[in-house]
Order: structure tokens, then C-alpha cells, then sequence
């Protein structure tokens, strides 16, 4: 049930519960934690939110470590490859 609840509310595009933050001469968006749709669910569910910022990270899986830029280049270039190889046959 809150998952069919807040499925709808993340699909609202009049939802934003995130707000602009300058540091520096950088700009990024943060999460709102005054919005009252996620005040009400973590008082409701005890829900707390991670404080730390979720950063992609490209991952060679073949030696256990971070990609390079390098590799995950090249790792995207052989996949554009393979889809036009493809698409020919």
C-alpha cells in the first residue's frame, strides 16, 4: 500500500520535493527537507533519509575495482558497436 502511494506521488510531475542550492559557483538540487509530503512519511513510517549524496560510479566488474574514464569509453564505444552490427544483419 505505501508503495502504491508513493509510486503515484514520484509520478506527479506538480511534485517536487527537492530546492536549488548554490555552493559556490556551483549549483546543485538537494532534497527538501521541509516538504510536507516527506515530513508526513517519515513521521509516519519512521523513515529517515541518508544524509550522504549518491554519486554513479562506473564499475569494471572484471577486476573488482572503479572503472577508469578510459575504460568505461571504451566499454560504451564497443556497445554502440554492437548495436550497429546489429542492426545491419
Amino acid at each position: 500500500m505505501l508503495c502504491s502511494e508513493w509510486g503515484q506521488r514520484v509520478r506527479d510531475p506538480l511534485w517536487h520535493p527537492f530546492k536549488i542550492q548554490r555552493c559556490g559557483d556551483k549549483i546543485k538540487e538537494v532534497v527538501d527537507e521541509e516538504d510536507a509530503k516527506l515530513k508526513n512519511l517519515s513521521e509516519e513510517w519512521g523513515l529517515r533519509r541518508r544524509r550522504e549524496e549518491r554519486i554513479p560510479v562506473l564499475w569494471n566488474f572484471e577486476h573488482g575495482r572503479k572503472a577508469t574514464l578510459k575504460e568505461g569509453i571504451v566499454a560504451h564505444m564497443k556497445h554502440q558497436i554492437n548495436n550497429l552490427k546489429r542492426k545491419r544483419t
